[in-house]
């Protein structure tokens, strides 16, 4: 994004900033013990309801990156 590298791949290696495999309920959970995230003026309940409102292309995104990566390793 604008801010900074979200993923990068050399070689067979995959590195990501970024956690696909969450659903909205444990980054409520998430939430609900950073303090500090929610000093800092992150909208938690919008990061919340995106990931309820969009589950299903979350899924199958991190299902796609997920496969890119084995399929690049195995």
């Amino acid at each position: 994004n604008a801010a900074a590298v979200q993923a990068f791949s050399i070689g067979r290696h995959l590195g990501v900033q970024f956690h696909p495999e969450v659903d909205a309920e444990q980054l409520a959970d998430w939430f609900a013990q950073d303090a500090d995230a929610r000093r800092s003026g992150v909208d938690v309940e919008e990061f919340v309801r995106y990931a309820t409102t969009f589950r299903g292309r979350l899924i199958e995104q991190a299902d796609r990156l997920v496969g890119h990566f084995l399929g690049e390793v195995i």
